[in-house]
């Protein structure tokens, strides 16, 4: 997923897994954790960990391109 690679992976990679999590491969991303959280972090949504950590929310368009992969079975592309 190209905004996971712009936004996530340079925190959640294999040999740097931020949290314990790894964004840089399919498997890593479609874990159920990731896929059950990953909405409520990008969006600061209480109760979740604020993503990116320290920064601003990304941007409307790529939070919904995230909120769209996943609704439509989180495709390998």
């Amino acid at each position: 997923n190209p905004v996971m690679q712009t936004w996530c992976v340079g925190c959640h990679n294999a040999s740097n897994a931020g949290g314990g999590i790894n964004l840089s491969d399919y498997a890593g991303t479609t874990t159920t954790t990731v896929i059950n959280r990953l909405v409520g972090s990008i969006k600061h949504l209480q109760g979740y960990s604020a993503m990116p950590q320290g920064g601003s929310q990304l941007s409307p368009c790529d939070m919904n391109a995230i909120e769209k992969w996943i609704n439509t079975g989180h495709p390998n592309n």
